[in-house]
């Protein structure tokens, strides 16, 4: 899609699953229907290929930063692009 034309900066793709995704150095990515929150936005602008993972990092540690101006504790980044949130759930 993104080779496609017309694409504008602020749009976003979402999926429920991920079935057959390119992970690194080869690794397939799955995720379980429904438990994920998969989405890419998409960002017009020139960057330096060199300092193209500035955006994942800059990104990355903002939304930590804002989980954790939420008070979620157990929420982790995996570089370069994923972020890990646990969430317990009681039953009262």
């Amino acid at each position: 899609m993104l080779k496609a034309k017309g694409l504008k900066s602020g749009q976003v793709f979402s999926a429920n699953e991920q079935s057959s995704g390119k992970g690194q150095m080869g690794e397939s990515w799955l995720s379980t229907p429904s438990k994920n929150l998969l989405f890419s936005l998409v960002v017009n602008m020139e960057l330096q290929i060199d300092r193209q993972f500035l955006i994942s990092q800059v990104v990355a540690i903002a939304l930590i930063k804002y989980l954790d101006s939420l008070s979620v504790q157990k929420s982790k980044i995996k570089w370069p692009n994923d972020i890990y949130v646990c969430l317990l759930y009681t039953s009262d």
